[in-house]
């Protein structure tokens, strides 16, 4: 630890990153942090003041930097409302011509309130619109009517997350509402987060976007606004449903005389929480030739339907797309070897990461088991080397065995032979080069294993293995 005389002598630009650390609010838009400011977050815009309290010197710096009073994070209530504008008006001053980043969060769902709109905060932020780097509101539809009314413009806005509190998505469909989101005032608008709204009748600027996630929206939705958005490099998809019928767009069933929706530059798709014949539906209607990175969260198995895992590669090689990272949290499916056989026709992939906190029944529970004996090149069987480009591989989750010995035996078995190329006739793997381990189990290795597994981080695999919060390594 160092002195306090030499604390003290560190530059102010040292103090102000530091400061400035600690002072941004920890949300992210692109990935679904809670919305909900929430008693710890709450007190993130109180951080420069408490920071000021601890000595003259750091109050001079804090009070004398800008930046560390743009990155504003504010949970409005009612009965204290009056005092978190007035807050929210001197970060606004102390912050110079700093861009801003703001979460702005109703923490009351009293419909009373709600429709009665803060033309006090309505106001400032129109007049600190230009200012915008990054926003992130959930806000009742009628205070965001409010400010577009006022016809801010958004010069440095690239990055929105929206929100509805209320249910005036769903009264879209009947009455006709358009919802006039940045289309012509943010032209460097990239990323775009939109939540239970009614994606047609979104008017956005979509041919600009780069970056797009959406949530609990009808599977047709999204193929109404894809056409529009042809730069993507990231899409998300969190919750597809069958919202209501009737909707006026014209639904795609991946019939063979329908063209697919080029999206030339999408790298990155992520489906959250979607039933496997939505996620067959939408990759089956699209192109994707750049496609590398694919992340299923919790795709869920309709009652009397199938895991779509053996029918996913033929679908991505329709789609002409080459995945070479998959991440994979929390699936729910009925045998193993459909993952097994998922992963065996999946041979360009390099990087693989499954999650499966809950996974504490059959047959989920098995899966590192399952997933690591086939891994192992057998030339006298004729076994050919499994995902012969891996190169990472992790898991976290719960593991099972009737034996724990039988867990680390063939662990060291399978790097060992993924360190290790392969010369058969089968074909030559790459040998692996990251392997992490996070288990809440409580398992042990024996000395034998644990030296083999040494040796192998001697001979440069990283390996990081942690049980019950304990690392073996």
């Amino acid at each position: 630890m160092l002195p306090v005389n030499s604390i003290l002598k560190l530059p102010p630009e040292l103090y102000v990153e530091i400061f400035n650390t600690a002072c941004r609010s920890q949300w992210d838009i692109f990935h679904d942090t809670d919305t909900n400011i929430g008693p710890k977050q709450d007190l993130a815009i109180l951080v420069p003041y408490r920071l000021c309290g601890v000595c003259r010197h750091w109050r001079e710096i804090i009070m004398s930097s800008p930046v560390l009073w743009s990155d504003i994070t504010i949970g409005l209530f009612s009965s204290t409302l009056d005092d978190i504008i007035t807050v929210f008006e001197m970060y606004l001053g102390r912050s110079g011509e700093c861009l801003l980043t703001i979460k702005l969060s109703v923490e009351e769902e009293d419909d009373e309130w709600c429709q009665s709109v803060p033309n006090r905060l309505i106001q400032l932020l129109a007049s600190s619109a230009f200012r915008w780097r990054a926003i992130n509101m959930t806000v009742p539809d009628s205070w965001r009517y409010a400010l577009f009314k006022l016809e801010p413009v958004f010069p440095n806005l690239k990055t929105v997350r929206m929100q509805l509190v209320d249910d005036a998505a769903s009264l879209a469909y009947s009455e006709g509402v358009t919802f006039d989101l940045f289309k012509n005032t943010a032209p460097v608008l990239e990323n775009l987060h939109m939540y239970y709204y009614c994606l047609r009748m979104v008017e956005a600027p979509w041919k600009q976007l780069t970056r797009l996630s959406i949530e609990s929206v009808d599977i047709n939705e999204c193929f109404h606004v894809l056409e529009k958005t042809t730069k993507l490099t990231c899409f998300k998809v969190y919750n597809i449903w069958a919202r209501f019928e009737g909707t006026g767009i014209h639904p795609r069933n991946g019939l063979s005389d329908e063209k697919p929706i080029p999206l030339p530059f999408l790298r990155t798709l992520i489906l959250t929480s979607c039933d496997w014949p939505d996620i067959m539906q939408l990759i089956s209607n699209l192109y994707l030739p750049s496609l590398k990175n694919l992340e299923l969260s919790n795709p869920c198995v309709l009652e009397g339907s199938r895991c779509g895992f053996m029918d996913l590669p033929p679908v991505l090689a329709k789609a002409n797309a080459a995945i070479t990272r998959f991440v994979l949290w929390e699936p729910r499916y009925n045998s193993n070897s459909d993952v097994q056989e998922f992963l065996w026709n999946m041979p360009l992939l390099q990087s693989i990461h499954i999650d499966m906190p809950q996974a504490r029944y059959s047959p989920q529970k098995y899966l590192m088991l399952n997933f690591l004996w086939p891994f192992i090149p057998d030339s006298q069987a004729g076994r050919a080397c499994p995902l012969p480009n891996l190169e990472e591989f992790s898991f976290s989750g719960w593991i099972a065995s009737k034996d724990e010995g039988d867990i680390f035996r063939l662990l060291v078995d399978t790097l060992t032979a993924r360190r290790t190329s392969s010369s058969s006739s089968q074909g030559q793997g790459k040998p692996l080069r990251s392997f992490i381990l996070n288990t809440d189990k409580d398992l042990q290795p024996s000395v034998e294993v644990k030296r083999e597994l040494e040796r192998l981080v001697a001979d440069g695999l990283d390996i990081r293995i942690v049980c019950a919060g304990r690392s073996l390594l």
